[in-house]
């Protein structure tokens, strides 16, 4: 960002992964928090305890009508992103929203069309992009020392199991977390690899884990999840998501291979360490990874310091007038690879189009495409979430009663779950 005085003033819609972004403004020039909302008066006092400057509110309505407010970041949960997005933007606020961009096709059509009309900076804020490693990985391609994608790989392994009781709204009907499906949450292993190429997905065909089919009594563990993807250039990227099997420290691991070279992080235990191989190199060269500006500011932030970049690279947009680092339409291929994925399971694992949302042509052919596992959706709509039932499969009583007691001694209002990323540096 440039040296200017102006400072963009963020209202921060959600109370708990809304964190994350007031801890990343705090490290940047530029950047201050006006304002958070949320519904939950347990969880806004404890906000303005935390955050003692910042006002707190609980209608949106309010936030959006505050005059001084230049940006709204959506971190509601995540079937609530579009209308949040939209009413911000109709508003004439910029907008950051979390991941996904979207449940629907058709509710990602209305982002596009309404981030068009309004003419405001719309950034899709899938932090892995900006990891270190990550960001390696995109200079060098961009720099044409990989040559032309042909092969790369994404990972994002994440086992949750001793932290869902943290993760999981019981206060509310059907948290989201309930009712995905298997290749819901795919952007954070394809995420990276888009930004790093900078290339459209066409087309994608998945599967998922189906652990326990055959067992007695037991009912399938559909995970992790797995899609192949099509690029417009012809070359194949496979994706692996999912939150199975115990492994600590969580991490994601990328590779990018080209005509001219490739490189992969590292992965396990430490990420930021990137192996390198290019053409008319003897042997492979392994080095570390750091952020080229604010390393010590990152630290400070989650996610390996990506969440500070994700913020940064908003603000930037805005200050500038340019466009989002990842925008409207590529937040968007990001999120269709498992929602498309997911249509390509239930289909027997064939290949599904990736409509390109940028044409309006394509928007015309899927603007009535409202298919949901979300419970609710219209019966002619309606999808399993599970692809061994023809309905949504949400959790047992008893899950359920081992949550509330989980809640009872660990309260979901008073939770601050953080992911910074291996050790806290």
């Amino acid at each position: 960002m440039s040296g200017s005085s102006k400072i963009t003033q963020l209202g921060i819609l959600g109370t708990r992964r809304g964190i994350a972004f007031a801890e990343s403004a705090a490290q940047l020039p530029n950047v201050e928090v006006a304002a958070f909302c949320g519904r939950n008066p347990e969880r806004n006092k404890i906000i303005s305890e935390m955050f003692p400057d910042v006002r707190v509110l609980s209608s949106y309505e309010d936030m959006l009508n505050e005059r001084s407010i230049d940006a709204i970041v959506v971190a509601n949960y995540a079937d609530q992103h579009v209308s949040a997005a939209c009413q911000a933007l109709e508003a004439g606020k910029h907008v950051l929203s979390e991941v996904p961009a979207c449940i629907t096709i058709a509710d990602g059509i209305q982002l596009a069309r309404t981030v068009e009309r309004t003419g405001k900076v719309y950034m899709f804020g899938e932090n892995f992009c900006y990891m270190a490693w990550v960001q390696e990985m995109r200079r060098l391609y961009e720099a044409g020392d990989l040559g032309e994608l042909i092969y790369a790989e994404g990972e994002y392994m994440h086992f949750a199991r001793d932290v869902w009781h943290q993760l999981v709204d019981l206060d509310i009907p059907l948290h989201w977390r309930f009712w995905m499906y298997p290749t819901f949450y795919v952007t954070h292993s394809i995420g990276p690899i888009l930004r790093i190429t900078g290339l459209r997905p066409v087309a994608v065909q998945a599967a998922t884990g189906m652990f326990g089919m055959n067992r007695e009594g037991a009912t399938p563990l559909e995970d992790p999840a797995m899609e192949l993807v099509r690029m417009e250039n012809g070359a194949l990227v496979k994706s692996l998501h999912g939150f199975a099997y115990p492994r600590e420290p969580w991490q994601p691991w990328y590779l990018v291979a080209g005509t001219s070279g490739c490189i992969e992080s590292n992965r396990w235990p430490d990420p930021e360490d990137v192996t390198v191989f290019l053409d008319g190199y003897d042997q492979p060269k392994s080095y570390r990874t750091e952020h080229p500006i604010y390393r010590e500011e990152a630290r400070k932030t989650q996610h390996w310091g990506s969440d500070l970049f994700v913020l940064y690279e908003f603000a930037k947009a805005i200050e500038t007038d340019g466009q989002a680092d990842i925008d409207v339409y590529m937040g968007l291929d990001m999120t269709l690879v498992g929602m498309l994925g997911w249509r390509s399971v239930l289909q027997g694992g064939g290949w599904v189009e990736i409509p390109n949302l940028r044409d309006e042509a394509a928007r015309k052919e899927w603007e009535n495409d409202r298919y949901s596992c979300k419970p609710g959706t219209p019966d002619e709509f309606l999808l399993p979430n599970r692809s061994w039932t023809k309905t949504t499969v949400l959790p047992s009583s008893e899950a359920l009663a081992q949550l509330r007691q989980r809640q009872q001694a660990e309260p979901y209002h008073a939770a601050m779950y953080h992911d910074w990323g291996g050790e806290r540096k």
